[in-house]
């Protein structure tokens, strides 16, 4: 039997999981975080690293570092940004997959 989810069932548990995120982040801090956002990316293109690193710098910061996954997917979903692009990560141990956004 194979244990592998499908993608549905994946973006199912992702989106359970954004969700459970954005309601213990509240909503001050999503509007916060994407006015953040939206400004650096207004400079030049950025990586999700980069980004949530400026947010932290002005002292924007959630329960969990995780919760800025729901910023990054609420802006997507909402047409303000999109990715450019995929580098290796400065806290993945310099693994690839970090995603490079920019204003859409």
């Amino acid at each position: 039997m194979n244990s592998t989810p499908t993608l549905e069932a994946a973006r199912n548990k992702r989106d359970l999981i954004l969700f459970n995120h954005e309601a213990n982040a509240g909503r001050q801090f999503i509007n916060e975080a994407s006015t953040v956002i939206l400004r650096r990316l207004a400079i030049s293109e950025a990586s999700s690293e980069d980004l949530v690193d400026a947010c932290k710098e002005a002292f924007i910061r959630p329960h969990d570092d995780r919760a800025f996954g729901t910023v990054f997917a609420n802006l997507s979903r909402a047409g303000k940004i999109e990715r450019a692009g995929y580098c290796q990560r400065r806290k993945g141990h310099s693994c690839s997959g970090g995603i490079i956004w920019r204003l859409k």
